[in-house]
């Protein structure tokens, strides 16, 4: 039996074996026919990837050219307007000093200075206005120049108006001195906002000596000034105050929400507890219930097997026996009490010996039964130890042919992969080179554009001639009317 499993398994091996060759010649025998027979069907596939290709690379041409003409309109146009803003703010910035040439100049500083220090708390109560646009054209060192140097002058001109007058000159040369402006030369050095702190200095100067004899109206103008500095740190303050108040109200929320969501945590936490609590306290009573059933199984078990044995014992081993023996010794006892007593011994020699012969003859029968019993015990256990050993023969073979055909299919799953691997890797290698292709073919039509490049020079330089014509026109530039 065990060589012939032994041969069944070897032929099963062979058999897997050549139905794994058989599965592997013909898929490649499949593949070869679709490459050699079809060349037809391959060149029609490869002639509609490449009008795909040539189509996609004739819209991203499109589309680069498309972009990029959209960009430089874009950039034309952003241009444009930043250089009309620019030339507005050069026009206001150099109207200023004809307004400040008027009889009282220095009540606009005031102005230009409390706007540019409120601008951030009272941004949003007061519109757009000259006077604000003019504060926002100047820079922060430069307001703070010209307000020091206006109350410097305002204090010392009440002491002494030519000794106030040179120290707002000197002042204001060392609050801004990087840019010097001299005034009988039309010509102009650096920014817009730069050459116009010298011409507002220089113009408060002019109008100071003018107006030496008005000491009444200067020091009207410092209260003036104090009372809007008074004002402007008492609207500083409220903003603070607002602020702090929605600061706190946002961190009282913020807190009421984070307790809440704490809650929600312990809350969550607790239940998750309980019921792991509760899952625990049910499965210890599973567990003790089960455990106590497998018991009573087990003693259920037990005791039917004790029940078993005793019937087999009183019905048919022992007690059967054991119930002929105390039979016989009855008997035996009757009959030597018979002997003793010696009546009518010749029935009794008869019956004794009859009683003896029976005897044998059912010990006999008794013996061969039980013999007959063991007998058929043994051979029936014989018998199922012989089909046990079949069973796990046959369990061996068939975990043997299992573990045969799982090792085939495993290899058969290895090749498998190690070829799709290899058609991944080269799938790979062609999309690399196909990118690489499209990539260098984009670069060479992009670099077909370089007239737009020149076209972007061509721009830039007559805007630059368009600024040099706006600089040479603004400086002669008088306005009809006095702007407030």
């Amino acid at each position: 039996m065990w060589l012939s499993n032994v041969g069944r398994k070897k032929s099963q091996e062979t058999a897997a074996s050549n139905f794994c060759d058989r599965k592997l010649t013909s898929r490649y025998f499949t593949v070869w026919r679709l490459a050699v027979w079809n060349p037809n069907r391959l060149k029609a596939s490869n002639a509609a990837i490449v009008n795909t290709h040539r189509i996609l690379r004739r819209y991203l041409i499109a589309w680069l050219m498309i972009t990029r003409l959209e960009k430089c309109t874009h950039i034309s146009e952003s241009r444009i307007h930043s250089m009309k803003a620019k030339i507005g703010r050069f026009i206001q910035q150099s109207m200023v000093p004809f307004t400040l040439s008027q009889p009282e100049p220095v009540s606009t500083l005031p102005t230009l200075n409390s706007c540019r220090v409120d601008s951030d708390v009272d941004k949003q109560e007061e519109g757009p206005s000259p006077t604000n646009r003019l504060s926002e054209s100047l820079m922060p060192h430069q307001a703070k120049g010209t307000f020091f140097a206006a109350s410097l002058m305002n204090e010392t001109q009440v002491k002494d108006p030519k000794r106030g007058q040179l120290e707002v000159a000197g002042k204001g040369r060392r609050f801004d001195g990087r840019s010097v402006v001299k005034l009988g030369q039309g010509e102009k050095k650096g920014s817009s906002i730069d050459s116009f702190q010298p011409k507002l200095r220089s113009s408060t100067c002019q109008n100071k000596e003018g107006a030496r004899g008005r000491s009444d109206k200067s020091s009207k103008i410092v209260l003036k000034l104090q009372e809007m500095e008074e004002n402007r740190i008492r609207h500083l303050q409220e903003s603070n105050a607002r602020r702090e108040q929605i600061r706190l109200a946002k961190l009282a929320r913020l807190r009421e929400v984070t307790d809440r969501a704490q809650k929600e945590i312990e809350e969550e936490n607790r239940k998750r507890a309980q019921e792991a609590k509760e899952r625990r306290l049910r499965k210890a009573e599973h567990q003790k219930r089960t455990e106590a059933l497998m018991a009573k199984e087990k003693a259920d078990a037990a005791k039917s097997d004790n029940f078993r044995r005793y019937l087999r014992l009183k019905y048919h081993g022992f007690f059967p026996w054991m119930r002929y023996m105390q039979q016989f010794r009855d008997n035996v006892v009757r009959a030597c009490q018979s002997n003793l007593l010696r009546l009518q011994r010749a029935p009794f020699q008869a019956w004794l010996k009859v009683t003896r012969w029976n005897s044998t003859r059912k010990h006999a029968i008794a013996s061969a039964s039980y013999f007959r019993m063991l007998s058929r015990k043994v051979l029936s256990n014989f018998m199922q130890a012989v089909k046990l050993r079949q069973l796990a023969m046959l369990n061996a073979s068939n975990f043997y042919d299992q573990s045969l055909l799982k090792k085939y299919m495993q290899n058969w799953i290895v090749h498998y992969k190690q070829v799709e691997e290899e058609n991944s890797v080269k799938s790979k290698m062609a999309v690399n080179h196909f990118s690489r292709t499209i990539q260098h073919r984009c670069f060479l039509q992009m670099l077909q554009y370089v007239s737009i490049s020149k076209a972007d020079r061509e721009r830039e330089r007559r805007l630059a001639n368009l600024r040099l014509k706006v600089l040479q026109i603004v400086p002669d530039f008088q306005p009809c009317v006095p702007v407030e």
